[in-house]
């Protein structure tokens, strides 16, 4: 993306999605965090949000409680069942204020074991906040007519080619 789609996502987020993010959870998880940290991470959250909303028509108040996104998170970022639309959404999503930065191979490593840990009900490596989604995710793993979408969403241009055979 370029410096003007980065600042016009910036605003729409500061203006829209900013609100639906719980700064008291983050500082609480990380009570020494500097401002800028903060806020990049609420971008992040930000950019996590708007992608869910816009793939699954749901609001942003309906959407806050899937940020799983903290320690321990087995590199999920927001898991989401929704009933209205017989869907798991498992999501990753990284936001860079350049535009141009790409997705660690690391990350999406530690993103596609998080995936299979979920798949196979492994909850061990999880958060607490994500075990209290847990009877949901069950409940949506093990239905066969429940479809499991995953979800990167990144602020750069392109995906390495590294990242694309991975995924």
């Amino acid at each position: 993306m370029g410096v003007l789609h980065i600042s016009r996502l910036k605003t729409l987020f500061e203006s829209q999605i900013f609100e639906f993010i719980d700064d008291k959870k983050i500082t609480k998880q990380k009570p020494n965090i500097s401002n800028e940290e903060l806020y990049n991470i609420k971008l992040s959250q930000s950019m996590l949000l708007f992608a869910l909303r816009n793939i699954s028509g749901l609001e942003y108040k309906e959407l806050r409680n899937s940020i799983v996104d903290n320690f321990k998170d087995n590199g999920l970022d927001a898991i989401l069942y929704s009933e209205k639309n017989n869907t798991l959404y498992i999501c990753q999503s990284k936001f860079s204020q350049k535009g141009n930065s790409n997705i660690d191979k690391g990350e999406t490593l530690k993103f596609l074991e998080g995936i299979n840990d979920l798949l196979i009900l492994n909850f061990s490596k999880f958060n607490e906040k994500v075990k209290t989604l847990k009877k949901d995710i069950e409940y949506a793993i093990n239905s066969p007519n429940i479809r499991i979408e995953i979800i990167l969403a990144h602020s750069g241009n392109f995906l390495s080619s590294d990242i694309d055979l991975l995924i």
